[in-house]
């Protein structure tokens, strides 16, 4: 069997919706060390920020795909306990989560080298060979589709690193393009949110390089958490068809 599609973008929507407030403010926070910096750096709208470069933003950066592991951890464990039907499963997925910090940062270390040596080329390619740019964005987008449930897999194995990278491509092994399309139709709703907000809410702003920072901080977050839950829910679906079982009886192993 390969990985539902539309499965999975009503699975993403569903958890992200349910538990909206709390991984909102889970995002918000795994956000700050952007708005931090972009303060710090004296930026005053998003076109400012998002064209600086230099070790400062890479750090950033990293600091941020750490904090993110973390959130997609919970939203893992909030799914399987929502599964096992549980209330208030934020909180115990949390502890959870906390309790396979070693394998989290292990992967979310990993990440955020590579996307550092991979932004870090961009910018030098920038320079030299722009049209040569496109090389580490095309090898970015085939690792973040091969390792797209890296991260889960860490958060519900509780394995070593090598082991939850392994995981995550032998899980998307032969549902690579579905995934693409997951992360397809759920970009869609927001990319028509983000393009209502620019013609509707904020009908004052010029364009994208106007808009103020204050407003990365409060929407980066919102469309982060579906991509975020989006990786969640495929790591469901994969991990089932390739076990044969359902996560709630596979976690039961862990409480």
């Amino acid at each position: 069997m390969k990985l539902g599609v539309f499965k999975a973008v009503g699975t993403t929507y569903s958890l992200g919706l349910r538990h909206f407030p709390a991984f909102y403010l889970l995002c918000l926070l795994a956000g700050l060390p952007s708005v931090i910096y972009a303060a710090l750096s004296g930026q005053g709208n998003i076109g400012q920020y998002l064209a600086m470069q230099g070790w400062e933003r890479d750090l950033t950066t990293a600091v941020e795909i750490l904090l993110t592991g973390f959130v997609t951890a919970a939203m893992v464990w909030t799914l399987i306990r929502d599964r096992q039907g549980e209330s208030r499963t934020i909180f115990a997925a949390l502890r959870d989560t906390l309790e396979r910090s070693a394998s989290i940062i292990s992967v979310g270390v990993v990440f955020a080298v590579v996307t550092t040596v991979l932004t870090t080329t961009m910018d030098v390619l920038a320079e030299v060979a722009p049209l040569a740019v496109f090389i580490p964005m095309l090898i970015a987008f085939v690792l973040s589709v091969i390792f797209a449930v890296a991260m889960p897999c860490a958060a519900m194995d509780n394995d070593g690193v090598v082991d939850c990278f392994g995981s995550s491509a032998a899980l998307t092994k032969g549902s690579r393009l579905r995934i693409i399309a997951v992360f397809f139709l759920i970009t869609i709703p927001l990319v028509i949110a983000v393009a209502v907000f620019l013609l509707v809410v904020q009908p004052a702003a010029a364009g994208f390089d106007g808009l103020p920072i204050a407003w990365l901080f409060l929407g980066a977050p919102a469309m982060n958490l579906f991509l975020m839950t989006g990786t969640v829910a495929i790591h469901e679906q994969l991990a089932e068809l390739d076990d044969g079982v359902m996560l709630r009886e596979t976690a039961a192993v862990f409480d």
